[in-house]
């Protein structure tokens, strides 16, 4: 026998569970696992002394690298510190959070020590001047304050002081790159994860906004270099239409200071320049490759160069 009074009770708790089930869901989906650790997760105890972080941000370089530098940490400090930093154009008569290389630091405060770096290195410190606190992240260069701020976040992320993080930090290596395996089909040659996120149907994306979030997250490990496609290259990656396409994918990585390289195949003069060969001591052969190179850094000036394999796909 059906008991109608309680039907009501009934749909009640099934919309409440089926509310927590929509909850569940959105927090699976919400740590897909795509932003590493640049989901900037509260730390399980606020660090020593980040209750004193100045409120204001001053950004000394006009640099994009340098806009990618300031947007990250207000993003990190934020999310693990529920603290909103507020951007200045010049330096405020109070607490402040000072970003800048190294010469634009010193420029704007005498008394700052700059210390030796090396090219992309970083300096993180803090200095008193005019009864104020600055908490400097300074770069030998905009990649390297790029590198200061997130060594600053991955310390609040690991529970560290601001003191704790002061020091600085030069790359030994000047070249720190990936090689990606991905094929203009949008396939990946022992890929394991999905589909390329630069390529599909034989062109580069339309969407390049999750390449872009590649180059942050190599960026935030020092990364500086990405070859974007299978080093058993398409010959095709030679073609006006593909360099066009590629430079776009160069435009995504340069504000995360990350610059692009890209695979060919050696036998390219003869399928796509339509040469009878592709033997590098020939004449025809060596002008064919010095057009196509001119034409790619015009397109792309500041690219990283190339991976020649003598296996064509």
């Amino acid at each position: 026998m059906v008991n109608f009074k309680s039907r009501p009770r009934v749909r009640l708790y099934s919309v409440l569970l089926l509310i927590a089930c929509m909850s569940v869901v959105t927090q699976l989906r919400a740590e897909d696992g795509s932003q590493g650790w640049l989901r900037y997760a509260p730390p399980s105890a606020v660090p020593a002394g980040y209750e004193r972080m100045p409120a204001s941000i001053v950004n000394l370089d006009s640099s994009d690298v340098a806009a990618s530098a300031e947007s990250e940490l207000r993003r990190g400090v934020q999310s693990m510190l529920t603290r909103t930093l507020r951007v200045e154009k010049t330096i405020p008569n109070q607490d402040a959070w000072i970003l800048g290389t190294t010469d634009e630091v010193r420029a704007a405060f005498p008394q700052y020590h700059a210390p030796q770096l090396g090219p992309e290195g970083f300096s993180v410190s803090g200095l008193r001047a005019h009864g104020h606190t600055r908490w400097i992240i300074a770069g030998a260069d905009p990649r390297g304050l790029l590198y200061g701020a997130f060594h600053v976040l991955s310390g609040i992320a690991r529970g560290q002081s601001f003191a704790a993080l002061s020091g600085r930090e030069s790359p030994a290596a000047p070249i720190r790159w990936v090689n990606q395996w991905d094929n203009i089909n949008g396939t990946i040659e022992r890929g394991y994860a999905g589909r390329s996120i630069f390529f599909d149907n034989s062109q580069v994306r339309a969407d390049l906004t999750r390449a872009g979030d590649y180059a942050r997250l190599l960026a935030s490990v020092g990364i500086d270099g990405c070859t974007v496609n299978n080093v058993n290259a398409s010959p095709q990656m030679l073609t006006p239409e593909m360099i066009r396409g590629v430079a776009r994918i160069a435009d995504a990585f340069r504000p995360w200071g990350v610059r692009l390289s890209m695979s060919v195949a050696i036998n390219s003069p003869q399928v796509v320049g339509g040469l009878d060969t592709f033997d590098p001591g020939d004449p025809k052969v060596a002008t064919w490759w010095r057009a196509r190179v001119e034409e790619i850094y015009a397109a792309i000036p500041d690219f990283g160069g190339l991976v020649v394999t003598s296996m064509a796909a």
